[in-house]
């Protein structure tokens, strides 16, 4: 799966489109995010749009990316989720206490601003 990368001023959108196996894609997922860390990009926002299934690797690869991100100053946030993998991320009781949500990329991205208060929708 390729990853590009559209850069916003607070943050770096990638999309995660289909399907969404740590052990298939996990790997160059977390190339393209190292990538973007070594050009000092680390306010992420994933457009979960067009993802159709994620497995419970492809959850343990987000989490491992949130917490690297996290440990120098930024942050993952996720964008576009439908009725599916809302419930996914609902029922691994991921939401709120580990990701925030938002309804598209345009609300993950500016809550990334200074001053923006993160008002996620972590139903």
């Amino acid at each position: 799966m390729d990853y590009p990368v559209t850069e916003h001023y607070h943050a770096v959108v990638l999309p995660i489109k289909g399907r969404f196996f740590g052990s298939v894609n996990g790997p160059g997922f977390t190339e393209a995010v190292d990538r973007l860390r070594e050009e000092g990009k680390r306010n992420l926002v994933l457009d979960l749009s067009k993802a159709k299934l994620m497995d419970s690797s492809g959850i343990g690869v987000l989490i491992e990316t949130a917490k690297t991100l996290r440990d120098e100053g930024g942050d993952i946030r996720l964008s576009g989720m439908e009725d599916q993998m809302r419930n996914l991320f609902l029922m691994t009781k991921l939401l709120g206490p580990v990701f925030q949500s938002f309804a598209n990329v345009d609300e993950a991205v500016a809550s990334y601003a200074p001053g923006a208060e993160a008002n996620a929708s972590d139903d």
